[in-house]
């Protein structure tokens, strides 16, 4: 991930922008998704998406928890954080569980930053990590979530910016 300016030599800048650079399996740049700064409001499917996103970190309802994560990712869909990758419905299911044990069942909860833009199967959204009373940010970072042509999420991709262990 990183940001970007454009603009003439010794210029100001007249464009701005985030990219994700994905690697294939020999480290060769895969893809380059852009998204411009600021990002354009969200579509209506991309928030609602985002929204279901985060009640998965949130739920405290096991069942609930695993229904969510059944429906939103594919059956061989993928989180990776910057400690690991869990891939399919039982494992996600698992590290959803293990962050709502650290994070939820002490009154923290995720939310949306505000940032979300999505375009060619890509989006990405700022996400925040906040006390009991939501007035102090414990984490934060952005996620980049690719989608099937259906709409479930095939990877998602955890950058964190401020960070507080989850162990």
């Amino acid at each position: 991930m990183c940001n970007w300016e454009m603009g003439p030599a010794g210029g100001d800048a007249v464009s701005l922008g985030l990219s994700f650079l994905l690697l294939d399996a020999q480290e060769l740049l895969h893809s380059d998704l852009q998204f411009a700064e600021p990002p354009p409001a969200p579509a209506p499917e991309h928030d609602a998406l985002i929204k279901r996103y985060v009640a998965v970190w949130n739920e405290p309802d096991a069942g609930r928890r695993l229904d969510a994560v059944a429906t939103l990712w594919s059956e061989q869909g993928a989180h990776t954080n910057p400690e690991a990758t869990y891939v399919g419905h039982a494992a996600i299911y698992a590290e959803a569980s293990r962050v709502f044990a650290l994070c939820g069942a002490r009154g923290q909860r995720f939310r949306c930053a505000g940032r979300v833009d999505g375009h060619h199967g890509a989006l990405r959204m700022d996400w925040e990590l906040v006390d009991a009373d939501g007035a102090s940010v414990l984490a934060a970072g952005t996620n980049l979530l690719l989608l099937q042509p259906d709409g479930r999420v095939q990877r998602d991709l955890q950058f964190n910016a401020l960070a507080q262990r989850l162990k």
